[in-house]
């Protein structure tokens, strides 16, 4: 009985780390697993959008941050687009949870996965209003990037 009872022990820690392991790398990634939960519902239509209050502005950040990114890309990889889609899911807390770029731009993969870092890692927003409540927001941005 005291074997199974220790072995019982000893698997609920091993799971109990395991869930610590993964909370830590999603917290790493800039996810953390609140921010998740709390996205169950996303809204595209709000009293008040959510607002950048990470250093002085939306468009300062681009211009410091993001497109200083595109500046070593090619003619003809940039020639697919010369404005980049954004779509941002701005969490309750003001956290940047989700970045997505719509349309076809595998010429530019490499450049996405840094400005989609740049944005987790280095922006945070004060949240939508909605109903007197804070609220997940989809927020669409453009970023010109073209040569």
């Amino acid at each position: 009985m005291l074997q199974t009872h220790t072995i019982n022990n000893f698997m609920l820690s091993l799971n109990m780390i395991f869930i610590k392991k993964i909370g830590l790398v999603l917290l790493l990634l800039g996810i953390s697993i609140l921010s998740i939960a709390q996205c169950e519902k996303v809204y595209t239509k709000v009293d008040k959008i959510a607002e950048f209050k990470s250093g002085k502005s939306w468009i300062h950040f681009i211009k410091q941050k993001l497109v200083p990114v595109f500046e070593h890309a090619t003619t003809d990889e940039l020639s697919y687009t010369s404005n980049l889609d954004i779509e941002l899911i701005i969490d309750t807390s003001g956290k940047v949870v989700n970045v997505k770029f719509p349309g076809n731009l595998t010429q530019i993969t490499k450049y996405l996965k840094v400005v989609e870092n740049r944005i987790i890692q280095n922006t945070l927003w004060n949240p939508a209003i909605k109903d007197g409540k804070k609220v997940c927001y989809k927020s669409k941005q453009v970023l010109s990037i073209g040569k």
